[in-house]
């Protein structure tokens, strides 16, 4: 009967093991703004801090701005918003955590030429000529 007490107590140590207390791997290569706009907003907080301080260290950054790393998090919450595709690890939501403009961005369209001025014509080139005189070319 003991024998059978402790194959139970057994059992349920491992499940309380392999349970919710357990940690969690996640592959964040593979996630994407939509997973990360799906998190709670403190989830959303914790995983924009490791973001940025993963930029950071591969950028050998020593320092911590915090109101940039705010900043950031939100750019990347409105990047996220606009192209849920987008992959958290990259290019995009690197510029978007760092800062930095984003490479992969249209680049911004020429200001418009100004139309061309025409001088007005004079009254002369205006004036229909006179009777039996020939008209000037022009």
């Amino acid at each position: 009967m003991c024998r059978k007490g402790f194959v139970g107590l057994s059992a349920a140590v491992l499940a309380m093991l392999t349970g919710p207390g357990a940690a969690q791997v996640a592959d964040l290569r593979q996630a994407s703004c939509a997973q990360f706009l799906e998190m709670p907003a403190a989830e959303r907080t914790q995983l924009a801090l490791w973001l940025h301080g993963y930029y950071a260290g591969a950028a050998q950054r020593s320092s911590l701005d915090r109101g940039k790393l705010e900043e950031g998090a939100g750019a990347l919450q409105q990047a996220c918003s606009q192209n849920r595709a987008m992959p958290l690890i990259g290019i995009e939501a690197r510029a978007a955590l760092m800062g930095e403009p984003n490479p992969l961005a249209p680049p911004p369209s020429p200001p418009a030429a100004p139309a061309p001025q025409v001088a007005p014509a004079s009254p002369a080139a205006t004036a229909p000529a006179a009777p039996g005189r020939p008209t000037p070319l022009r």
